[in-house]
């Protein structure tokens, strides 16, 4: 589940368009579209995600040992999450 402020995320759309050399079309009208459609994880979802907040940017090293560590704490307890 990635986290992010609106602020933090405006200040950084409009860093990209400043750059000139963003290839996406994203702006706000799109930002805001996307924060209308928002759906927050379900219960069970959230049981098994892992958390990442986009003002504390981490590594993919990082995010990857957060991931094993959270699938083996899950099998050692028995969770599945393979299910719909």
């Amino acid at each position: 589940d990635c986290r992010a402020a609106l602020p933090l995320l405006r200040q950084r759309l409009v860093q990209r368009q400043a750059s000139g050399a963003d290839p996406s079309k994203a702006d706000v009208t799109v930002l805001k579209g996307l924060i209308a459609a928002d759906e927050r994880l379900e219960e069970r979802q959230h049981a098994v995600a892992i958390i990442v907040n986009a003002a504390q940017p981490a590594s993919s090293t990082t995010l990857v040992q957060r991931w094993l560590t959270a699938a083996t704490q899950r099998k050692e307890r028995g969770v599945d999450d393979a299910g719909p």
